[in-house]
């Protein structure tokens, strides 16, 4: 170290460079501090000057002078130091953005209010509907106009004559040349080359002692493409078979594993060709932030053997070290921060054991031999497994089972803390959105999912748990992630969405599909989320308009395929008529029709429930009213009497006398007339057994038998009814 006093002998030269200190101590406050330690303070002034020709030059002309840029307070307690990291960087407060999204309702809402509530979201979607329709006119007809992923052959074989044909080469024999990767097989005594990259797949079987083996080739159809397909014909398949069960066994084997290291060869070639050259990473001369002991995904070696290593941040992007590399090739994984699309940040849950940093990557990179743009770095705090034999044996008051609980859920604290701690200095290293303004946003921010607000769904084959974010809905934890970014999404629509039904289907429709290039296909136009429960309902289409997204709902679901085909080919048509209104949304008319078919099946319901209280009162009718109503149907003086305008209690009084008068004279002249015949008293005197009432509902007459009042007199008929 150099020191500038008196002493100094040496002289200054040009291209040297100086670091000037300039230090200060036992410095006070003018001010009243209440604590004494803070009243004394030092205070240390440094720059850097390079020696020219016309004199010094300060190097550290062109940085920002803002206090906060290049000065730095250095404390003798830690503690102060992480209260300020976190003023500087406040945690984000879930409960305001659940109270925004509608998350923590716990008061009931009326039906006024439930109507306003929709019909307020009703009016944002249609305007989010409109403003979808000015974003896809703009998008539309963009692009190369050729869509990718349709698979181009055009080698069928891989020598140029008949001279170039192996020595061994024989017309009656099945042979497969490695080198030039061709399978040469004869037809009618000649022998004929074929590419393997013509080779769809082999199958062999055997008969009867007997070994077949099949060779499929792929010809011109749906997603293969072949030069001049409309002047060739072309082979779907050849057949051959040999006693020899050994011979097609290995010509098998050996056309199987030729094209399996063409698909991998293949595969890789076209991973290379998808690469954006990128600038070098620039790394870091002091030491950066580091994450150390993490894992990296995808996985770096074969057979599932997990790789560990080193996150570093450098000063224009990350570099991940591999501890004990297989191979040299794999020993580092370098990737840019202009090159990070989405960063996530995920601390622990009860839902996993593992705590991750991920990046969604703009343009692909090459991890070995594989082409991503997802990379995952994350630790594991927890086994997978426990053990039940284990388990058994402890017990939940011992006192060391109390502190390994304890001494893990510290471990998990302090790994949260050490992933957050590099995160916030990742943030800090990041360069500005915009040049000109160093102190400006950064290019990109961290995201961290919101626990609050979880939901499961089926994205790929299995129910997982789904956490909005602010620009995303994303599953990291198990392998493959689901990450779809909202801004990308054009609508939303829920499909199987009908009383019964206790879960949905959720639909991103992207806006890329209106490109000319793009492919209509699921996961690249579209993408469908299964089986989500329906109490998320409510809370997944508050997320969703938050972020600016029109939805729609159905009962069935459709097919995306053909519905985007069709609004790519009459996009006029359709977005004059409204855009995804006409096509998902629902009709006034169908809505009104809906509303009276209920009305109607209501009111049939409850005629249907008169008639058969109606029904039931009838049969419930005394029986020896209904066999002396009966009898006396055919009286037509009782009936003559009867008024159809009713009649008052003293007439009725009258009325049911007069009957009961004359029931029991009826009654004494069939008594009389049994005794003239011969009939013995005790006969008579024994109870007779009622007769059974005639066929019909009420016997001979239409209407119902009068009903007895208490005194055992009998009621007139109804008003107005005979």
């Amino acid at each position: 170290r150099l020191v500038l006093d008196e002493k100094n002998r040496h002289q200054a030269e040009k291209g040297m460079t100086f670091l000037f200190r300039l230090g200060f101590e036992n410095l006070e406050l003018e001010s009243k501090v209440k604590d004494s330690r803070s009243k004394k303070y030092s205070l240390l002034l440094q720059d850097t000057v390079i020696v020219g020709e016309s004199g010094a030059e300060i190097a550290t002309v062109s940085l920002a002078k803002k206090l906060t840029k290049c000065s730095w307070n250095v404390s003798d307690e830690p503690i102060e130091d992480e209260k300020k990291a976190e003023k500087k960087k406040p945690e984000i407060n879930t409960a305001d953005i659940l109270a925004k999204l509608g998350g923590n309702k716990t008061r009931k809402v009326s039906e006024s209010e439930e109507a306003e509530i929709r019909k307020r979201f009703e009016e944002r979607n249609s305007i989010l509907a409109q403003e979808s329709i000015k974003r896809q006119r703009q998008l539309i007809g963009q692009g190369d106009g050729e869509a990718e992923g349709d698979r181009v052959v055009t080698q069928t074989s891989g020598y140029r004559g008949p001279e170039d044909f192996p020595f061994k080469t024989t017309s009656s024999q099945l042979h497969v040349d490695e080198d030039k990767m061709t399978v040469i097989v004869p037809i009618h005594g000649l022998a004929v080359p074929f590419h393997i990259s013509v080779v769809k797949n082999v199958t062999k079987q055997e008969q009867n002692g007997v070994s077949i083996i099949r060779i499929n080739f792929i010809t011109p159809g749906i997603g293969i493409t072949v030069n001049n397909a409309g002047k060739l014909m072309y082979l779907r398949e050849l057949s051959y078979r040999s006693q020899d069960l050994t011979n097609l066994g290995l010509i098998h084997k050996q056309i199987s594993d030729m094209k399996k290291h063409h698909s991998q060869s293949e595969n890789y070639q076209r991973a290379q060709a998808e690469l954006v050259p990128q600038e070098p990473l620039r790394l870091n001369p002091n030491r950066g932030p580091i994450l150390q002991n993490v894992r990296i995904y995808p996985n770096l070696q074969a057979r599932g053997k997990k790789t560990e290593g080193n996150l570093e941040a450098h000063i224009n992007g990350f570099r991940f070290t591999v501890k004990k590399a297989p191979s040299p090739d794999l020993r580092q994984v370098d990737f840019l921060y202009r090159n990070i699309q989405h960063a996530f940040f995920q601390p622990s849950n009860k839902s996993s054991t593992i705590i991750l940093l991920h990046f969604r990557l703009i343009n692909p990179i090459m991890v070995g031999k594989t082409s991503t743009k997802d990379l995952q770095f994350y630790v594991e705090y927890m086994d997978e497994g426990e053990s039940l034999m284990e388990n058994r044996k402890r017990n939940a008051w011992d006192r060391d089972e109390v502190e390994d609980e304890s001494r893990h859920k510290q471990m998990i604290a302090e790994l949260d803390a050490q992933f957050k701690k590099f995160a916030d200095k990742v943030h800090d290293l990041l360069p500005a959105q915009n040049p000109a303004d160093p102190d400006g946003d950064k290019i990109w921010d961290w995201d961290i999912p919101y626990q609050e607000l979880e939901f499961q769904g089926n994205p790929k084959n299995t129910m997982v748990e789904l956490y909005p974010t602010t620009s995303c809905i994303v599953h990291l934890a198990t392998k493959p992630v689901c990450i779809i970014d909202l801004d990308r999404v054009d609508v939303a629509h829920y499909e199987r969405i009908q009383a019964g039904n206790r879960n949905f289907d959720l639909v991103f429709v992207y806006k890329d599909f209106l490109l000319a290039d793009s492919k209509i296909q699921e996961g690249v136009a579209w993408f469908r989320i299964h089986t989500i429960d329906t109490k998320y309902y409510e809370q997944v289409r508050e997320v969703l308009q938050k972020s600016k997204i029109p939805q729609f709902s159905g009962a069935m679901p459709l097919k995306w395929n053909d519905v985007l085909k069709q609004y790519k080919k009459n996009f006029d048509d359709i977005t004059a008529d409204g855009g995804w209104e006409c096509i998902l949304g629902q009709n006034d008319d169908d809505e009104d029709d809906e509303e009276n078919q209920e009305e109607d099946d209501e009111s049939f319901a409850a005629s249907d429930d008169d008639s058969d209280d109606d029904a039931s009162s009838e049969d419930d009718s005394d029986e020896s009213d209904l066999s002396e109503y009966s009898e006396n149907s055919s009286d037509a003086g009782s009936d003559e009497e009867l008024s159809s305008e009713g009649m008052d209690s003293d007439e009725a009084e009258a009325w049911a006398e007069n009957e009961d008068r004359k029931k029991k004279e009826r009654d004494l002249e069939k008594l009389k007339g049994k005794r003239d015949r011969g009939g013995s008293d005790s006969d008579d005197d024994r109870p007779r057994k009622k007769a059974a009432p005639p066929s019909g509902k009420f016997g001979k007459s239409s209407a119902p038998p009068p009903k007895k009042p208490s005194g055992g007199k009998h009621m007139p008929p109804p008003k107005g009814r005979r």
